[in-house]
């Protein structure tokens, strides 16, 4: 109540991430439909605190951004499904678009996929936290998830029940 307005969100937007960063870093979003984008922040000009902000990314129709992180030089992307599937991409498959476009196709949804549930840069020594939307969770060196280009459908991370997803993921850096 007494807080500063830090963002002002339209009636269905949602913030689902905050990250510090440089201007010459780049980020990359991904969306529940299995698209993403990466960009240089230096593309993304300042506003004020209570501003809305710019598009990061151009939204097909029903589609909504499920990810975002700091893209690192060496590191792989980590694409994880509902359904619990999963795969490291390398960082360099992503090539640095304008701000705004509609990006490259990073997951095909499918029904055995699922939508994107999330993505992350992690490092090779990383871990990452997986949990359910029935509470279950489990943690995973990223070394032991398969490396795989963009176009793959991933392997199997989790196995969940007949209702269950992938609700949430966190990655444990080394340091």
């Amino acid at each position: 109540r007494t807080g500063l307005i830090a963002i002002t969100l339209k009636d269905d937007d949602e913030l689902i991430g905050v990250r510090l960063v440089d201007k010459n870093e780049e980020m990359i979003l991904g969306t529940h439909n299995g698209m993403s984008i990466r960009f240089s922040v230096n593309n993304v000009s300042s506003t004020g605190r209570t501003s809305q902000g710019v598009k990061g990314i151009n939204l097909r129709p029903n589609d909504k951004v499920v990810s975002m992180d700091i893209v690192r030089e060496g590191h792989d992307v980590l694409v994880v499904t509902e359904k619990g599937l999963g795969k490291r991409i390398d960082e360099k498959e992503f090539r640095c678009q304008a701000r705004g476009g509609r990006g490259v196709i990073i997951q095909k949804v499918t029904d055995k996929t699922g939508p994107l549930a999330g993505l992350r840069v992690v490092g090779e020594n990383d871990e990452i936290m997986l949990c359910t939307s029935s509470g279950i969770m489990i943690r995973l060196l990223t070394s032991e998830i398969s490396k795989m280009s963009r176009n793959t459908m991933g392997v199997t991370l989790i196995k969940l029940e007949q209702d269950d997803f992938l609700a949430s993921m966190a990655v444990v850096t080394e340091d």
